[in-house]
C-alpha cells in the first residue's frame, strides 16, 4: 500500500533519477534549495506545490512533513523551520547524505492524538490499524487487517491520474496459498518478494513465462555488537571480515536467489579521517598505528553512522560494500598463502617485516575465535 498510497517529496525511479512529487524541486547542489553552510552544518529547503491535499481533502502543508519529523526525530538534525505553509527548513549538523531523502507526510489533524497519547510506538500501531489520509497516486478505500486492502484513485493526487482505477490487495496464509491463487487466476500478479525462493523456484518450473527471479534490492548484513569486549576492537573486526565467507553464507541461506555485493576496493580521495592532526590541525603524515598490517580504505559516512577504514558497509538503501585489503606479506607463497589474491596491493616497506597478517595477530590474542572462523584460501594460517 505505501507504494502506490504513501508518496513524500521526492520519488526515486529505477534509474536513479530523483523526480519531485509533492516538492517543487528535488534539493540538489545545482538549485538554492541545498547549501554547504561554513561552520560544516547541511541546510535543506523543501518547497511544496501548491493547493496540495491530502486523499482525505484537508490542506496538506509543511507542518505536516514537520510532525512527521517530530513522530520519528533524527539524532543528526540541529533545526526545523516552517517559515510559511509551503516551506520548510531543516538544518543537519553533518554534511549527510539523508538529508535528500524524500519525507513522507503525517497528517497533524489524523495522527496527533495519537502521538500525544504514546509517542512514536502509538503512531505505529494506529497506522497498522487505521486508514491515513495519504498524498500519493491512490487512497485506502477498504482496509481489514490481516485480510485485504483496497486501493482507489486518489482524486488529490497532485500528479496525473493513475492507469489502473482500482487495485485490491489480499493476504494469504502462507506461499502454497499464494501460488495457488495465482495458477488459479483468482490474482493477476504476486508482489515481489512474496513469497520465498523455493516456492518461487516450483512456480518458474511451471510456468517461466510468468517468473522472472533475480537478486532483489534487499539487502542482508551482519552488524557486529561493539559493546562485546572482543567486537569493540578494530583490528578484531577486520578479522572476522576477512574470514567471512559471504559467497558460502549466501548459498547456505538463499541459494541461487542472492547474490553478494561486490564493489572495487580503490583507495578513496581526500584525507583519511583517520590520520591524527599534527601542530596547527595540519594532517599528520606519519605512519599511523595499524599501518604495519593494513592499507585502510576511507571510511564512509552512511547516514552519520561512522564505520572504520575496511570495513564492510552494506546499508539497505543505496548503499556500497567495502571489502578489507589483505596484507601482501599474507599473501606472498612462502608463508603459506597457494596464489596471490587479485586486487592487492603493496603496502609501506615498514609493513613487509611483520610475518604475520591481521587475522593471525588477532587469533594469536584470542583463540577463542579460531574454531569459528572458517578456513579461507587466501591464507594457510585462518
Amino acid at each position: 500500500m505505501a507504494i502506490g498510497a504513501y508518496w513524500g517529496t521526492v520519488r526515486t525511479e529505477q534509474d536513479g533519477t530523483r523526480v519531485p512529487v509533492l516538492a517543487e524541486e528535488a534539493p540538489s547542489i545545482t538549485n538554492d534549495a541545498l547549501r554547504f553552510l561554513a561552520d560544516g552544518k547541511l541546510e535543506v529547503t523543501w518547497h511544496l506545490r501548491a493547493d496540495l491535499r491530502g486523499s482525505d481533502g484537508v490542506p496538506l502543508t509543511a507542518d505536516d512533513l514537520r510532525f512527521a519529523l517530530e513522530i520519528s526525530p533524527d539524532p543528526r538534525i540541529d533545526e526545523v523551520r516552517v517559515p510559511g505553509p509551503r516551506s520548510l527548513v531543516i538544518r543537519f549538523k553533518d554534511r549527510v547524505a539523508t538529508a535528500l531523502e524524500s519525507i513522507t507526510p503525517s497528517p497533524r489533524h489524523a495522527l496527533e492524538a495519537q502521538f500525544k497519547r504514546g509517542g512514536f510506538e502509538a503512531v505505529r500501531l494506529y497506522r497498522r490499524t487505521h486508514v491515513i489520509p495519504s498524498a500519493g497516486p491512490y487512497r485506502v478505500a477498504e482496509f481489514v487487517v490481516e485480510d485485504h486492502a483496497t486501493l482507489e484513485a486518489n482524486p488529490f493526487f497532485t500528479g496525473p491520474a493513475p492507469s489502473i482505477a482500482r487495485i485490491e490487495i489480499r493476504r494469504y496464509p502462507d506461499d502454497a496459498a499464494l501460488v495457488r491463487a495465482f495458477d488459479a487466476g483468482e490474482i493477476d500478479m504476486i508482489a515481489p518478494n512474496a513469497i520465498g525462493p523455493e516456492a518461487a523456484q516450483g512456480l518458474a518450473k511451471r510456468r517461466p513465462d510468468a517468473v522472472k527471479i533475480r537478486p532483489s534490492e534487499l539487502q542482508m548484513f551482519l552488524h557486529p555488537d561493539i559493546t562485546h569486549p572482543l567486537l569493540a576492537r578494530r583490528d578484531v573486526r577486520r578479522a572476522l571480515l576477512m574470514a567471512i565467507d559471504r559467497d558460502g553464507m549466501r548459498a547456505a541461506i538463499f541459494g541461487e536467489a542472492a547474490a553478494s555485493a561486490r564493489v572495487s576496493p580503490r583507495q578513496g580521495r581526500g584525507r583519511r579521517r583517520d590520520h591524527p592532526r599534527g601542530p596547527r590541525g595540519r594532517e599528520h603524515r606519519g605512519p599511523l598505528p595499524h599501518a604495519k598490517a593494513w592499507r585502510p580504505l576511507a571510511p564512509i559516512d552512511d547516514g552519520g553512522a561512522r564505520r572504520s577504514p575496511g570495513e564492510v558497509l552494506e546499508p539497505s538503501a543505496g548503499g556500497r560494500q567495502v571489502r578489507p585489503q589483505i596484507p601482501e606479506r599474507c599473501l606472498r607463497r612462502q608463508h603459506g598463502c597457494p596464489r596471490r589474491a587479485r586486487g592487492a596491493r603493496a603496502l609501506p616497506r615498514a609493513s613487509r617485516s611483520d610475518p604475520r597478517c591481521s587475522l593471525h595477530r588477532v587469533l594469536g590474542e584470542a583463540p577463542e575465535l579460531a574454531s569459528a572462523l572458517p578456513r579461507r584460501p587466501h591464507c594457510g594460517g585462518a
